[in-house]
């Protein structure tokens, strides 16, 4: 739901400085508890491409620009870098795949998760990509 908060009233100003006292407990809670989780699953991953590919460890680095946003747009930006990571990135990374496929397959992939954000590309960019990979 939509919140307003008019800074032009005491009340509104009040709430507002409220809420910024409770910063503090940002670091306590569960969504940031996750996020760092995947910001440190990321940096690993970046770790492990840059000891075989500086190209593929640059194009994950650049999936973060995916995970922006609020609500549904930050839940459909988790979900295609997650998608990205767990079919392309991680593998990729651990030699699994090859590496100069990866990092194309990456840019192919982001491309397409920014120009949809509904995921209807990334799921076609992502299953050509398979189909290619599989031959």
């Amino acid at each position: 739901f939509a919140m307003r908060v008019r800074t032009d009233t005491i009340w509104g100003f009040l709430r507002l400085r409220t809420v910024s006292k409770l910063r503090f407990f940002r670091a306590r809670t569960y969504r940031y508890a996750e996020e760092q989780r995947m910001i440190e699953a990321w940096l690993r991953t970046i770790r492990e491409a840059a000891a075989r590919h500086y190209g593929l460890a640059v194009e994950i680095a650049e999936l973060a620009n995916l995970r922006k946003g609020y609500a549904d747009t930050h839940k459909r930006g988790i979900a295609n870098f997650s998608r990205i990571m767990d079919g392309i990135a991680a593998p990729c990374a651990r030699a699994e795949r090859d590496p100069d496929w990866g990092a194309e397959a990456i840019v192919r992939a982001r491309e397409a998760a920014l120009a949809d954000p509904e995921g209807a590309a990334l799921g076609k960019t992502m299953a050509e990509l398979e189909a290619v990979a599989a031959e």
